[in-house]
């Protein structure tokens, strides 16, 4: 809705006119409807820009490796 150009009023107002209620149990205000588009926000943008996962076995693996030829290297 509010991708769509409704205000926080008005969102609260139809969502309140629908007898939907807040995850409080209580009716919408526009500071709610605020707070609950700037969390889906930061979601989004985090959820962007955060790294692709690792694989945890093939790093570990990787790490053994390195560590065993810095061990088993002659030293000068």
């Amino acid at each position: 809705m509010h991708r769509e150009g409704m205000t926080r009023r008005a969102i609260a107002d139809h969502l309140n006119a629908l007898g939907v209620l807040s995850s409080t149990g209580k009716e919408f205000y526009p500071a709610l409807v605020f707070g609950i588009i700037r969390k889906a926000r930061l979601r989004r943008e985090v959820a962007a820009s955060s790294m692709p996962p690792v694989d945890v076995k093939v790093a570990i693996v990787a790490l053994s490796g390195a560590i065993d030829r810095v061990a088993t290297a002659p030293s000068a």
